[in-house]
């Protein structure tokens, strides 16, 4: 797992990991094998666990939609520069 995930991650404490693992497995759009999926949906929780659960059902909606809100949208290469703070 790559080290910006896991600190982002990190921030969803009090939540364990495997509650954000629960609600990417729970995704009709498979969120847990895409890495740019996967960021987008972090970013957007802004560590909260129900906004990861809000942009979960919004890639389940669009997922065009959760790339365009997370800003990862013009570049397959664009969350790779996200760093969570």
């Amino acid at each position: 797992m790559r080290s910006s995930l896991r600190h982002s991650m990190m921030k969803l404490q009090p939540y364990s990991k495997t509650n954000v693992v629960t609600t990417y497995r729970s995704s009709e759009t498979k969120l847990l094998g895409l890495e740019r999926f996967r960021f987008a949906a972090l970013k957007l929780s802004r560590g909260r666990m129900d906004k990861l659960a809000d942009a979960v059902r919004l890639a389940n909606k669009d997922w065009r939609d959760l790339l365009v809100a997370a800003g990862f949208a013009d570049s397959v290469d664009a969350h790779k520069d996200w760093k969570p703070v």
